[in-house]
């Protein structure tokens, strides 16, 4: 990522280099414990903003920015986002 940025009790935005035309997935594993070697990631949830859509189309290059609309009161999330190459 290049940046991930949160405010005290407001949501998580997230972005990174996106390319032209290609599929991208926001996922987020919870409940990170200390020596877990295993993560149980999920699809990100779907907010009523351009930028809380988890699962879309790059219509063009460059930045792309996902907002998670609840993670305002989630302070142990981890983000990985999955470019999807089989669509």
């Amino acid at each position: 990522f290049r940046q991930l940025a949160a405010g005290e009790n407001s949501p998580v935005t997230i972005v990174w280099r996106g390319s032209w035309g290609e599929h991208y997935q926001v996922q987020y594993a919870t409940a990170v414990v200390p020596g877990q070697l295993t993560l149980n990631w999920s699809n990100a949830p779907l907010g009523g903003a351009s930028n809380q859509v988890p699962n879309f189309v790059s219509p063009y290059g460059g930045d792309q920015v996902y907002e998670d609309p609840v993670s305002s009161n989630l302070p142990h999330r981890l983000y990985r986002v999955i470019w999807d190459q089989n669509e």
